[in-house]
C-alpha cells in the first residue's frame, strides 16, 4: 500500500540501479529529469508555495509494516478501539526507534517510517550498528506489544521490518513541522518489506555492502534472493539474524528487550546448580539451608503450575518440591482447566500461570478458573514488567501476584510465600 504511493520514483529506481550494476545505459540524465517532473507534480499537488525540497543526502531508512491490519481491524467495531490498536503499536515502535537515535518521518496507513541521521557518514560504525540493533529490538518487543494488546482485549498483530541505505530527497511542506523523504531508496525499502519473514527484518543490497564491511559479530545475514527491478535485473535482499539478542543493549535500551528463559538457563541446568548448592550448603554451612529439605510439612500446599515450556515446569516443580509443597504441572491450559473442575475448589492453595501460552493464554485461563472459584489465589509469571497493568485490570491482583521472567529461586519462593500468606489473611 505504501509502496504504491511513491511509485512516481520507480523509473528512477530502475535506471539508477541498472546504471550502477551494469553498463546497459546511462540513466542519470533521464533519471534527473524524472525527479524534476516528480517535484513539479508534488508542488502542483500541495500548491506552489507549500512544499520545498531542502537537500539530498545518503541515509539509512527503515519501514515497519503491520501485516494484514485491514483484515484485523475490520473485526473491531468501535473506532476508538481501532485508534487504541494502532496507537499502542506505533507508540511502542516509535519509542524503540528514538532510543536508537532514529527520527520518525511519518506514519502512513499501517506503516511507520523512520531514518537514521547519523548514517549520513558511511564510516560511522556505531550508527549502522544502531540500525541493526533497532530492528532486532523491534522484533524482540513483539511479545510485549501483543501482551499489552491482549490486556486491552485487542487482537494480536504481526509485522515486518525493512531497511536500506542510499540517496534520498528531503522535502518539507509549509503545513508540516517535520521533513519528508522521497526517492528510489524509499521506494525500494517499501517494496522489499514484503520479503521479510513474519516478525523478521530484511535489508537491501546497498545497506548490506556497508554493514558487511564493518564485520559486526553480533549479526549474520542470509541472502534470500532479489527484488525484480525490471529488465531481468534483481536488487539483492538479505534477512538479518541477531546471534545474541541480549547483546542489543545500551543506555536505557535493555529495558525494552526482556530476556527469555530460553536465553538464560534451561531447567536441567538450573536443577543441576540447585542440587549442587543444596549439597554444598549442607556440608559447609551451619546456618539455615538455602534450599529446604523436600517432604511433607505442616505448611505443605497443593500448587497447580501451568506453563507451555517444559523446562520451566520442571524448574518450578522442583523449587516447590524442595520447599515441601506438592506441585501438579500442566503444559496444556485446557488440561489444567479440566483438572481444576474435577477437584474441590479449595484443593489448590495456589495457581501459578504463565501469561503467554498458545491457544489459551494465562489471563484467559485465570478468568475461567475464577468463574469456578472466585476466591482463587494466583501468581502470574510474565516476560514483562506487567504488575501495574494486571493490578489495574483484575480486582484482587496485587503487585506480589506477578513475577517477571527470568525467575531466580529465591525470588520465586519469596513470591509464593507472599501469595500464600496474603491469601490466608482474607
Amino acid at each position: 500500500m505504501l509502496a504504491d504511493s511513491i511509485d512516481a520514483f520507480t523509473f528512477r529506481t530502475n535506471t539508477a540501479k541498472l546504471n550502477r550494476d551494469s553498463n546497459i545505459f546511462d540513466g542519470n540524465d533521464f533519471g534527473q529529469r524524472k525527479m524534476q517532473d516528480a517535484e513539479s507534480e508534488l508542488r502542483s499537488s500541495f500548491g506552489d508555495d507549500e512544499i520545498s525540497f531542502l537537500f539530498s543526502c545518503n541515509y539509512c531508512v527503515c519501514f515497519v509494516d503491520i501485516i494484514g491490519s485491514t483484515r484485523i481491524t475490520a473485526g473491531i467495531d468501535d473506532p476508538n478501539r481501532i485508534r487504541q490498536y494502532y496507537s499502542m503499536f506505533f507508540s511502542k515502535i516509535g519509542q524503540i526507534a528514538r532510543r536508537f537515535d532514529a527520527r520518525i518521518i511519518k506514519i502512513a496507513g499501517d506503516c511507520l517510517i523512520c531514518y537514521f541521521p547519523k548514517t549520513a557518514d558511511p564510516a560511522n560504525n556505531s550508527a549502522f550498528k544502531d540500525v541493526l540493533e533497532c530492528g532486532c529490538a523491534m522484533i524482540a518487543a513483539h511479545d510485549g506489544i501483543n501482551f499489552e494488546l491482549n490486556v486491552m482485549n485487542l487482537p494480536s498483530l504481526e509485522y515486518r521490518i525493512s531497511a536500506d541505505y542510499g540517496r534520498v530527497e528531503i522535502a518539507k511542506s509549509a503545513t508540516s513541522r517535520t521533513e519528508d523523504l522521497f526517492g528510489s531508496t524509499m521506494n525500494l525499502c517499501a517494496k522489499i518489506n514484503r520479503m521479510a519473514a513474519q516478525n523478521g527484518m530484511v535489508i537491501g543490497g546497498d545497506l548490506y555492502q556497508i554493514v558487511k564491511a564493518f564485520s559486526f559479530n553480533d549479526f549474520s545475514f542470509e541472502d534470500i534472493g532479489g527484488y525484480d527491478i525490471g529488465l531481468k535485473h534483481f536488487y539483492p535482499v538479505y534477512s538479518v539474524i541477531a546471534k545474541k539478542r541480549d547483546n542489543i543493549s545500551g543506555s536505557g535500551r535493555d529495558s525494552i528487550i526482556p530476556p527469555s528463559p530460553r536465553q538464560t538457563m534451561h531447567g536441567s541446568e538450573i536443577l543441576r546448580r540447585l542440587h549442587f548448592a543444596k549439597n554444598n550448603n549442607n556440608n559447609n554451612s551451619p546456618s539455615k539451608p538455602i534450599i529446604a529439605a523436600a517432604g511433607h510439612t505442616s505448611n505443605s500446599t497443593n500448587v497447580m503450575v501451568v506453563d507451555d515450556e517444559q523446562d520451566m515446569l520442571l524448574t518450578f516443580k522442583e523449587f516447590l518440591r524442595l520447599e515441601g509443597h506438592r506441585a501438579e504441572v500442566f503444559v496444556n491450559p485446557q488440561e489444567a482447566l479440566k483438572r481444576y473442575r474435577e477437584v474441590n475448589p479449595s484443593y489448590y492453595g495456589l495457581i501459578i500461570l504463565d501469561i503467554r501460552m498458545p491457544g489459551m493464554n494465562g489471563l484467559q485461563l485465570y478468568q475461567r478458573l475464577k468463574a469456578i472459584n472466585s476466591n482463587i489465589n494466583v501468581l502470574f509469571i510474565s516476560a514483562l514488567d506487567a504488575a501495574d497493568e494486571l493490578c489495574s485490570i483484575f480486582s484482587g491482583i496485587l503487585p506480589h501476584n506477578v513475577i517477571r521472567k527470568p525467575v531466580l529461586r529465591e525470588q520465586f519462593i519469596h513470591r509464593v510465600e507472599l501469595c500464600l500468606a496474603g491469601h490466608e489473611q482474607h
